[in-house]
């Protein structure tokens, strides 16, 4: 059993460098991306992604606030003092572009701040921050029906449906650290149709919105836990309205 336990801590160990590898040696791939793209015209799409990203930051601060009311309205808060709350790991989460950097803030955001009880958070985050990512989904969505209009795809209900499925399937099944974006979006493309010139643009994209992706997913997470904690009985709404 000893032995076993040695193995399994040596496995996540290995998995963890590999995770830290991937994150320093992604600027290296943008920069061998650009550069390819600099021989055709996926560099050009590039400019005009702000269109596709200022859609994603909108949709995804609406639906924040929206339910961020809906804690609010329910557990009796004010949303200044609730976005308050939140604020400490929010903001690590978006300077690192991870919620791992954040996570020490987040137990202590959950559980001093937002009055949910151990019992939901000891499971709740770990599991949660790994399969629970309406952010990145909404990200990788929009991206794909972006760039299928680029490249002149034709897509149907049925493309939708399958993007849907691959897409949450790729980020659960994918650790949540900067640079895996490129393979989820390698293999849904390879999926969709779309070209591999399309990788280009969608690495950028990727980069450049892991920073809101990641806070905003943690930020929607932590709300979620706050209603299941009051559904289980929990929740100490004393810490929570304090």
């Amino acid at each position: 059993m000893g032995g076993l336990i040695a193995l399994i801590a040596q496995a996540n160990t290995a998995g963890q460098l590999v995770a830290e590898w991937v994150s320093r040696l992604t600027p290296l791939f943008m920069v061998a991306l650009l550069m390819l793209g600099t021989w055709n015209s996926a560099l050009s799409m590039v400019y005009g992604l702000w269109r596709p990203m200022l859609f994603f930051l909108g949709l995804n601060l609406a639906f924040l606030l929206l339910r961020a009311a809906t804690v609010c309205r329910r557990e009796k808060l004010r949303l200044q003092n609730l976005l308050e709350k939140m604020k400490e790991s929010f903001v690590i989460a978006f300077k690192n572009a991870s919620v791992d950097a954040a996570y020490g803030a987040n137990i202590n955001c959950c559980e001093k701040k937002l009055g949910i009880d151990r019992r939901l958070t000891s499971y709740g985050l770990p599991l949660g921050l790994v399969i629970y990512m309406p952010s990145a989904t909404v990200a990788v969505m929009i991206l794909a029906a972006y760039l299928a209009g680029e490249y002149q795809i034709t897509v149907s209900p049925f493309w939708y449906i399958m993007a849907v499925i691959l897409t949450v399937a790729l980020l659960a099944a994918t650790p949540p650290v900067a640079g895996i974006g490129m393979l989820t979006y390698a293999v849904l493309f390879s999926k969709l149709g779309i070209p591999k010139e399309a990788l280009v643009p969608a690495v950028v994209a990727d980069i450049v919105l892991s920073h809101a992706v990641s806070a905003l997913n943690q930020a929607m997470l932590q709300l979620e836990l706050i209603l299941a904690a009051e559904r289980q009985g929990a929740l100490k709404k004393n810490l929570l309205q304090k």
